[in-house]
């Protein structure tokens, strides 16, 4: 795979090879997670584009109101439960989208079908009624199906041929993993970012004003699958994402929690239905030969365990954590093919220098055994010559790249270092030597 960026972040220019690890070196504030975000969030913006198709509000803004006052009148009477419950769903569906200038389309899909339902249990009812009170609830009835008609006939059928599902999920992923500050901070051109395999052209995408104006898909990519670890210490906030949705709408948008988190938070809950294969299972008895542990999940929580005692994540250590993330997606399913992609983020951070080494170890193995792509985003000089030196040890040094990212006036560039790693060493460990010289 090869990345190809315009005007994105404080670059100009971007050309990124991912044969199978890839490493970007480089003091803090130089761009390498700019690229590595940019990166997932295409992918996934890929992955769930229906997920994240949109209509704007105001199209069908009346016949919400329509619907509310239907509800609001059925909800005043004294109806069956198996009603009242469809009533609420729906009240509940309505509530959110009072606050959102544009609905999801799968939201709106989920209304039509609701009031399908509700209409089919309301027929069934309105015949055990008198004639008055059939021919008073008969008239909501017959406005009730014609918004379901309206939904299904004309709204749904129109926006999905003509909507674009692409730009409007990768805007979704700008929005959530950028908070909307994604194009070149020093110029106003177009950003432009390009996804080649084999040198053919699978994605060209332009953004205009941090907001997708082409999303083109020339070829199904190769990886059907990406995570982005940006730090063990999301294991703390497992719960957290429960919380949220007992939260009103208006304060939920307020909340700004980057879908990177999502995204992997919902990995390590849920594990699928996939057989655990030999080679999962020495890889998962290898890290907790290192931790002395195992993680579980728990009714949707986290626990760790130690010589039979049960800790939640936030009684564990962040190096105990970091290699738990990559232990549950081992043991949920995640990582059993090859078109995974995993992008680490300066992970040696939590670690100890001696399971740095481990770390480091684990990762080469990972893309050995498991044909697993990596991204990974580096500031220590002994990190990045351990995953050299277990490329060389595993013999897969072919397969990893070295990359250098500087600034300099404001703006950042990238150039390929693997013959002159020592760019990389110079810049990473010249703080060291300058303490020789400070004054005591």
């Amino acid at each position: 795979m090869r990345l190809l960026l315009k005007n994105v972040g404080k670059f100009k220019e971007v050309d990124l090879i991912i044969d199978g690890i890839t490493v970007i070196g480089g003091e803090n504030s130089t761009g390498k997670s700019t690229i590595s975000k940019t990166l997932f969030s295409v992918i996934k913006a890929y992955q769930e584009a229906e997920e994240f198709a949109y209509i704007e509000k105001k199209e069908f803004d009346n016949l919400l109101m329509d619907l509310d006052k239907i509800l609001w009148f059925l909800i005043r009477r004294r109806l069956p439960r198996n009603i009242s419950k469809l009533l609420d769903n729906l009240m509940e569906d309505i509530r959110f989208l009072r606050y959102e200038d544009d609905v999801n389309i799968k939201r709106i899909s989920n209304i039509q079908n609701n009031i399908n339902l509700l209409l089919n249990e309301l027929n069934k009812y309105v015949n055990t009624l008198d004639k008055y009170k059939r021919r008073h609830l008969e008239r909501y009835i017959k406005d009730l199906r014609k918004i379901e008609e309206e939904l299904k006939n004309d709204i749904l059928p129109k926006k999905q041929k003509n909507l674009g599902n692409l730009e409007n999920s990768l805007n979704f992923q700008i929005r959530k993993n950028f908070r909307g500050q994604f194009s070149n901070v020093n110029m106003k051109e177009i950003s432009q970012i390009t996804i080649l395999e084999k040198n053919k052209k699978i994605f060209d995408i332009e953004v205009k004003n941090n907001k997708c104006v082409k999303f083109k898909c020339e070829e199904e990519p190769k990886i059907k699958e990406i995570s982005y670890i940006e730090s063990p210490l999301v294991l703390n906030k497992i719960r957290l994402f429960d919380s949220l949705k007992y939260l009103s709408p208006r304060i939920q948008r307020r909340i700004y929690i980057p879908y990177i988190e999502e995204d992997i938070v919902k990995k390590l809950r849920i594990q699928l239905n996939l057989e655990i294969n030999d080679d999962v299972k020495n890889f998962i008895d290898e890290i907790e030969k290192v931790i002395g542990g195992k993680f579980e999940v728990e009714e949707e929580d986290i626990i760790y365990i130690e010589n039979g005692k049960t800790f939640y994540p936030i009684n564990v250590a962040s190096g105990v954590k970091s290699f738990g993330i990559i232990y549950l997606l081992l043991k949920n399913g995640w990582l059993q093919d090859n078109t995974h992609m995993l992008i680490f983020d300066e992970p040696e951070v939590h670690l100890h220098p001696k399971w740095q080494l481990r770390y480091a170890e684990i990762l080469v193995k990972l893309h050995k055994y498991f044909d697993c792509y990596i991204l990974i985003n580096s500031h220590s000089p002994d990190f990045i010559q351990a995953i050299r030196y277990y490329g060389n040890k595993y013999k897969v040094i072919d397969n990893i790249h070295f990359y250098f990212a500087e600034e300099k006036e404001g703006n950042s560039t990238i150039q390929l270092v693997d013959f002159e790693l020592n760019k990389i060493f110079a810049s990473l460990i010249e703080p060291l030597e300058s303490m020789e010289d400070l004054p005591y």
